[in-house]
C-alpha cells in the first residue's frame, strides 16, 4: 500500500498546496512551485537524490501557450533525474497521479473566481476555509463561488472572524482589525471597600472573593478613573491606557476623609445623639466621649434626665481633631398648675403677666418665684414657690372677695328686691356685697319698677326705692308665672348662653344603613322612625366658654401638648351626668321646667315623653334626623369617601403626631378640636354634625338601635331602652379617619368622659 506525505505529514484528508510544498509517495518526491501565472513540478527518486526546494521555474522549460485564451492556462514539461530500471514502474504510477492532479487543478482554475481580501493592519496570518481550499496567488485567492470562513490573526489585535459569500458579483473584501484592550490592575491603598469606576461605569470593588486584586480589560485611550471608599475622599484622575493586550499597573493611595470630635458637658454623663441631615448616625455614647466621624456638618444633641436638651451644629474636616468647649446643660423647668376660685383670675409670676386661671406653666427650678393671683373685687393673693427640675405642683387659691355694706329701703312693703337679677329674701335692710358693680332692682305688682347701679366699696352706702303706681285707676294684674321664660315656640331663637336653637318640625325618616353599605356595622339596622313632636336643637356644640358659665372650674385639658381648653373649642372631658346637670342649670336660668332630676347621685329624666320643656340632650333619633335629613345622607359632605375638599375636622395630616391613622392627603389644619362652627353647616343649618367632637345622646345604648323586633313597623318617638350601662354617642371626631367612623349612620357608645366627646342641647317646643 502507498502512503502519501505532505511536507513530512501523512495525508489523511484533502490539503492545500502552497508554493514550495513537497509531496512524497513512497520513494517518489514531487516538488511544487508557483511563480506568477506559472506552476512548476519536479519529481525525484528519494533513494538517489535529496530535494530541499524545487528548481527555478525557468529551469523546467515551461512554455507559455500560444493561444492565451486556451482552456489550459499552463503547459508544463516535467524534468526527471536519471533513474534506474528498478524504479520505472513506480515512476509511471507517480506520473498518473500527477496527471490526475493537473486535471483537478485545470478544472479548479476553469471554474474558480478571483477574490481580493485586504486587511488593515496587515495580519500575521490569514486562513480562508471553505468547501474547496482556495489558491492564493499574490494578493488574490482562486476559489469556487460559495461560503467561506475568514480568520486573521495579528499580535495585539483581536482575532478577525468573518463569514464571506464569494461570487462573481461579490469578490472584493476589506476589513480593519480591532486593537485588543489593555490589561489593567489598580493597586489601591487601602485595599478593601473600594469601588472603581471608569468613565462613570462601575467596574467592581477591586477584590475578588478570595481578596485577590482583580485585573480589568480596558480599551486603549484616555479614561476618567474614579475610586470611592466610604471612609476616604473620592479620588478622580485621568489615566492613559496603552491597549494592545499590554499589562499596566496604577498605584493609588486614598486620602482619609474622617476626623475626631471630643465632646464633654457640665454635668457629664449626658447622652450624645448625632444626626447627619435627618438621619441618626450615633446614639450610644455619653459625655465625655471621643468620637470618630466622617468629615461634614452634624447636629449634636445632648440630653440628660432633669436637664434641658441642648443642640449644637458642628462642621468637622478630614484629619481634624475637634475639641468642643464643655456644653453647659440647664436644669429642666418645673411645672406648676394654678387654679383659683373664682376662675379667670389674673396670674403674675415675678411681676410678669402669664394669663388667667386655670393655667399650667413652666418655671425655672432652684429659684424662688413670687406667684400673684388677682381679680377685680377680690383681695390679691401672693405665694413664694421653689421647684426642683421636672417637679409638678398644683396651686389652688381661693380669693377672698372685697365687700362693702349697702343699706336698702324699699316701698311699698310688698315690693321684691333683686340684686344682679337674683331675688332676695328681704326687700329692705343691710346687705353685704362684693366690691364690684351691682344692679339693684325693686319690683311690685301694680307699681313701676326701679333699678339703680352701685359700686359696693369699703364705704357704707344707702339706697332708697319709692315705687310709683303704674295705673292708679286699674286693678293690678296677677303676675305671670315664670316671667323669665322665653317665647320661642314657633321660630329659631338665641338662648341665655348665646346658642342659636333651631326649630324642627315632626317628620318620618329612615335611620340606620343598608346591609351593602361599605363600612357598615352590625348595630346600624335600617328602620323607619316617626317624630311627632316639634323640638329645638342647638346649632353648634357647647363650647368651653359656655360650659364655664355653669362650671367655672372645668378644664377640658390637653393632649400631646395641644390645648383642648380654649374658649371657642367644644367642651370635652364631661360625663353624661355633667351634660345633664348643665341642661338643668340652663333651664332654670330661662325659667323652663327642668328635664332631669338626681336619684342616688345619678341624673335621670323626670318623664321622657312628658310635657316639660326644659333643656336636655337630644334623643338619638333627633340627632340622626338633624344630621342626615330625610334623604339618608351618607357622609357630612357630598360625594364619596374620602372628602375632596376641607369639609370638617377629622384625623388629618396635621394630626399625625396625635393619632395612629389619618385621611391621607387631607388637611383641615386642626390637629385636635377646632372652634365650634368653624366649617360649613349642613343643609339643616347645623355645624359640626360630622367631625370636631363626638356627642352624647339621651338614649341608653342598645346593639340593634331599635325599640322593637319587627323592622317593618315604624318606630314612633323612640327614646331608647329604659335601662342600660352605656349612653349612645353619635358623630365622628378629630380622632377619626376611617370610612366606618365618618359615615353619618355610625353609632358608638360610652359610659365615661373622653377628650373627644362633647354635646349639644335640645328641648321640646310644645
Amino acid at each position: 500500500s502507498r502512503q502519501i506525505f505532505h511536507n513530512d505529514e501523512l495525508i489523511e484528508k484533502s490539503v492545500w498546496l502552497k508554493s514550495g510544498d513537497i509531496i512524497q509517495i513512497n520513494d517518489q518526491i514531487i516538488s511544487y512551485k508557483v511563480s506568477g501565472d506559472r506552476i512548476g513540478f519536479m519529481i525525484l527518486d528519494k533513494k538517489k537524490s535529496t530535494v530541499s526546494s524545487p528548481p527555478p521555474i525557468d529551469d523546467l522549460n515551461i512554455k507559455a501557450p500560444e493561444n492565451k485564451n486556451a482552456v489550459v492556462d499552463h503547459q508544463v514539461e516535467l524534468a526527471y533525474s536519471s533513474e534506474s530500471n528498478n524504479t520505472k514502474k513506480k515512476r509511471n504510477n507517480a506520473v498518473i497521479l500527477i496527471l490526475l492532479l493537473l486535471i483537478s487543478i485545470a478544472s479548479f482554475v476553469l471554474f474558480a473566481e478571483t477574490a481580493s481580501i485586504k486587511i488593515q493592519p496587515v495580519a500575521d496570518d490569514i486562513h480562508l476555509n471553505g468547501f474547496l481550499p482556495p489558491v492564493k496567488i499574490g494578493g488574490r485567492y482562486l476559489v469556487w463561488s460559495g461560503q467561506y470562513q475568514l480568520t486573521a490573526h495579528k499580535s495585539g489585535y483581536q482575532t478577525l472572524e468573518q463569514t464571506l459569500e464569494i461570487s462573481s458579483q461579490n469578490n472584493m473584501f476589506e476589513f480593519t482589525m480591532q486593537e485588543k484592550p489593555g490589561i489593567i490592575q489598580f493597586n489601591i491603598d487601602p485595599v478593601s471597600h473600594n469601588e472603581v469606576f471608569i468613565d462613570d461605569v462601575l467596574l467592581g470593588n477591586n477584590l475578588d472573593q478570595e481578596n485577590k486584586i482583580l485585573q480589568y480589560k480596558i480599551q486603549k485611550g484616555q479614561h476618567d478613573l474614579k475610586v470611592i471608599n466610604p471612609r476616604y475622599k473620592v479620588l478622580e484622575r485621568n489615566i492613559k491606557i496603552e491597549g494592545m493586550d499590554k499589562f499596566q499597573q496604577f498605584d493609588i493611595k486614598l486620602e482619609p476623609n474622617w476626623g475626631i470630635i471630643n465632646i464633654s458637658s457640665v454635668p457629664d454623663n449626658a447622652l450624645i445623639e448625632i444626626h447627619s441631615d435627618t438621619d441618626l448616625i450615633h446614639s450610644d455614647s455619653r459625655t465625655p466621649s471621643e468620637i470618630e466621624l466622617m468629615s461634614g456638618e452634624y447636629e449634636l444633641t445632648l440630653s440628660k434626665e432633669k436637664y434641658k436638651t441642648r443642640k449644637i451644629t458642628i462642621t468637622l474636616k478630614a484629619n481634624e481633631k475637634l475639641v468642643l468647649e464643655p456644653v453647659q446643660l440647664e436644669p429642666e423647668d418645673g411645672l406648676i398648675t394654678i387654679r383659683s376660685e373664682p376662675a379667670n383670675s389674673i396670674i403674675r409670676i415675678d411681676g410678669q403677666y402669664y394669663g388667667k386661671t386655670p393655667q399650667s406653666l413652666k418655671i425655672s427650678p432652684f429659684i424662688d418665684h413670687e406667684i400673684e393671683v388677682s381679680l377685680v373685687g377680690y383681695h390679691e393673693q401672693k405665694q413664694t414657690i421653689k421647684l426642683d427640675p421636672e417637679e409638678v405642683k398644683n396651686l389652688d387659691i381661693e380669693l377672698v372677695a372685697k365687700r362693702g355694706v349697702v343699706y336698702i329701703t324699699s316701698s311699698p312693703r310688698q315690693a321684691k328686691l333683686y340684686i344682679d337679677g337674683k331675688l332676695q329674701k328681704k326687700s329692705s335692710g343691710k346687705f353685704t356685697l362684693n366690691e364690684n358693680n351691682h344692679t339693684i332692682t325693686v319690683k311690685a305688682q301694680g307699681y313701676k319698677s326701679q333699678s339703680k347701679k352701685i359700686n359696693a366699696s369699703s364705704y357704707t352706702k344707702n339706697l332708697s326705692f319709692l315705687l310709683l303706681k303704674s295705673n292708679p285707676n286699674k286693678a293690678p294684674k296677677k303676675p305671670k308665672e315664670k316671667s323669665q321664660s322665653l317665647s320661642v315656640n314657633k321660630k329659631n331663637y338665641v338662648n341665655f348662653i348665646g346658642q342659636k336653637m333651631i326649630h324642627l318640625q315632626p317628620s318620618t325618616f329612615t335611620m340606620g344603613s343598608s346591609k351593602n353599605d361599605i363600612g357598615r356595622r352590625s348595630n346600624e339596622q335600617e328602620h323607619k322612625v316617626k317624630l311627632t313632636r316639634t323640638f329645638y336643637l342647638s346649632e353648634k356644640e357647647i363650647s368651653n366658654q359656655q360650659f364655664k358659665k355653669f362650671e367655672p372650674s372645668h378644664q377640658s385639658g390637653m393632649t400631646a401638648g395641644q390645648s383642648l381648653s380654649r374658649n371657642t373649642q367644644p367642651v370635652v372631658n364631661v360625663s353624661w351626668d355633667e351634660a345633664a346637670k348643665f341642661s338643668n342649670w340652663l333651664s332654670k336660668k330661662e325659667g323652663l321646667t327642668p328635664f332631669y332630676k338626681q336619684v342616688n347621685g345619678k341624673m335621670t329624666a323626670i318623664n321622657l315623653q312628658g310635657k316639660n320643656n326644659g333643656y336636655r340632650l337630644p334623643f338619638e333619633a333627633e340627632w340622626s334626623f338633624a344630621a342626615r335629613g330625610k334623604n339618608k345622607k351618607k357622609y357630612p359632605w357630598s360625594g364619596q369617601f374620602p372628602p375632596q375638599t376641607v369639609v370638617g375636622n377629622f384625623a388629618d395630616e396635621s394630626a399625625r403626631s396625635q393619632v395612629s391613622s389619618v385621611i391621607s392627603g387631607y388637611n383641615d389644619h386642626n390637629a385636635v378640636s377646632s372652634a365650634i362652627g368653624n366649617y360649613k353647616k349642613n343643609n339643616s343649618g347645623f355645624f359640626d354634625m360630622g367631625g370636631n367632637v363626638s356627642e352624647w345622646c339621651q338614649d341608653y345604648y342598645s346593639p340593634s338601635g331599635v325599640s322593637f323586633s319587627n323592622l317593618t313597623k315604624v318606630d314612633i318617638n323612640p327614646t331608647g331602652p329604659e335601662k342600660g350601662t352605656h349612653k349612645v354617642v353619635r358623630d365622628s371626631s378629630w380622632k377619626d379617619s376611617s370610612i366606618t367612623e365618618l359615615r353619618l349612620s355610625y353609632r358608638n357608645y360610652s359610659k365615661k368622659s373622653a377628650n373627644d366627646i362633647g354635646f349639644r342641647i335640645a328641648r321640646y317646643a310644645d
